[in-house]
Formats: C-alpha cells, structure tokens, sequence
C-alpha cells in the first residue's frame, strides 16, 4: 500500500484521478484507518490530505468552510458564531482526539445516517462543492450528495473542497439536540437541529426549518412538519400536529444503541424542547 502526501489542492486532485476508487482520502484518519485495519478496505494508495492547508479555512462571505477544518475549529471558531446548532454538534462529534482530527469532510463523506454535523448544516442550507481533472467543479445541496448509508454521490475522482451555509438571517434562533448514552463520546442514538425566526413578539412563526439524523436511512429535513408550523403560534397543538408529522417522515431501525420505538418515542421530546428554546431566544431579540 502507497502513501502518498500532497501539499496543495491542485495535487490533491491530480492523485485522485491517479488512483480512482483504489485510493482511500485520508485527512484525521478517523474513519478510514479503522476501516482498513478491519479488512473492510484494501486501497492501492491512501492519499493524505492533512497538509493541503487551502482547505483548512473558514470564509465569512456565506459562510464557507473548507473540507479539512476539524470539528474542533468549527466548535470554537468566532466566523460561525451565530451557528450555534453547527457548533455545538462540533462540540459533540466524539472525544477531543476525534474533534481534533475529524473533519467536515470526513463527516459528510463517510454518510453516516446519525452524522452529528448533518442536522445543523441541513438547516442552514449547506451545499457542497466537488471537484476533479475530468469533469471540474460542481455544486450539489447537501441532501442531493448523501444518498443513503455511506453512500454518496461524490464519483471517485472527485474531492470534496468545501461546504457552504445561507446566511443566517436577521432574528433566526438555531438549537441542536442529540440523544446518546449516558457518559460516552457515542454517534447520536438521534439528533435534531431547529432554524426558527418569528413575527413579533407574540411569537408566530416566521419561518422554520427542521432536519433530523438517526431517524432514517440519511438525515433529513422535515418539510411536512415545518409547514405545519409557519404562521402559528407554537401552541401545545400545533406541537402536537408537526410532532406526528415527524413520526409519519421517520423510518428508524433498531440497533445496537436503540430500539426504533425509542427513536420514535424521543424525537417529539427533543423536537418540542428545541422548539421552546428557540422560540424563547427569538423573542426575546425584540425590543
């Protein structure tokens, strides 16, 4: 097995069309390496990314983040201050080890259905940019690259080179709550993230947006229940309505970690906590 080390973008592009789909990206190393050492994979080439500091940015014009920046460095980074939900899933994503190494990049690639980063950046509009030798950049929304478990619509010679977000509008409140085992660094059992802005005071909903992981085979945005709410009060019965809503759009498996009835059980629990935080922090920007 070669391997190969680039330093720029530009080399970073040439080997992957070199190698293909027998070359493994490896920025942390926190999914890749396991998955060799498992025999899951047997790549001719692993092609290190961790130098090619063009990627390792964050720029404030949308935002955008390039695919190496580390969990750690979007938890605490002063341009996505006001993405409160993106930070702190960061925050979440494992131990510090893996929030040190683990990159916006490798979340996304690897498509994991309960990714922490996935909610958050699906409430913000994420999408993201791939490039290659053969066919040079394109831009997809983020639900239009995660395809399902593991898999996405990047083709093999393509790299992933940065993600962007709307702009969080004037007003907008975001929250993120994830579900996991007491006292570990464990994958969400199931997260939620919440985009909220209201009219007023009085609290109807302007606009609202909802994604959801570990509730389906890919994290997901749920539409169904966000039309329910805009335009309402967030009554105990308009809850209640896009609570089900919620239930309807979820196709949770059990696993190791939960059962689907827990999934199903504690999303609307999660949803309304995130819901109240939210709406409380965007009324009060009020005068």
């Amino acid at each position: 097995m070669e391997f190969v080390t680039v330093a720029t973008k530009a080399q970073a592009i040439e080997r992957i069309a070199q190698f293909g789909s027998d070359g493994a990206l490896m920025a942390g190393g926190t999914f890749v390496m396991p998955e060799i050492a498992r025999g899951q994979r047997n790549p001719t080439a692993i092609i290190h990314l961790g130098r090619v500091a063009e990627l390792s940015a964050i720029s404030t014009d949308r935002p955008t983040i390039g695919s190496l920046v580390t969990h750690r460095t979007i938890a605490t980074s002063s341009e996505l201050e006001r993405y409160v939900a993106l930070r702190n899933a960061a925050s979440t994503c494992g131990g510090w080890q893996t929030q040190n190494v683990g990159t916006i990049g490798g979340n996304l690639c690897n498509a994991s259905p309960g990714a922490d980063l996935m909610p958050p950046l699906l409430v913000h509009g994420a999408r993201v940019t791939l490039e290659s030798v053969k066919t040079g950049k394109r831009t997809l929304l983020l639900d239009a690259f995660v395809l399902g478990p593991r898999q996405t619509s990047r083709a093999a010679d393509e790299l992933m080179t940065c993600v962007d977000l709307d702009p969080m509008p004037d007003g907008a409140v975001d929250a993120y709550v994830k579900v996991r085992r007491r006292n570990t660094m464990d994958s969400p059992i199931v997260s939620l993230a919440l985009r909220l802005t209201v009219r007023d005071r009085g609290g109807a909903i302007e606009d609202i947006r909802i994604a959801v992981a570990g509730a389906g085979p890919k994290p997901y945005r749920a539409n169904e229940a966000e039309q329910i709410l805009v335009g309402q009060l967030p009554t105990q019965d308009a809850v209640a309505a896009a609570s089900e809503a919620l239930a309807r759009r979820a196709l949770p498996i059990d696993d190791v970690r939960a059962s689907a009835w827990y999934r199903l059980s504690v999303l609307p629990r999660i949803f309304a906590r995130a819901l109240r935080e939210t709406a409380a922090a965007a009324i009060a920007l009020f005068p």
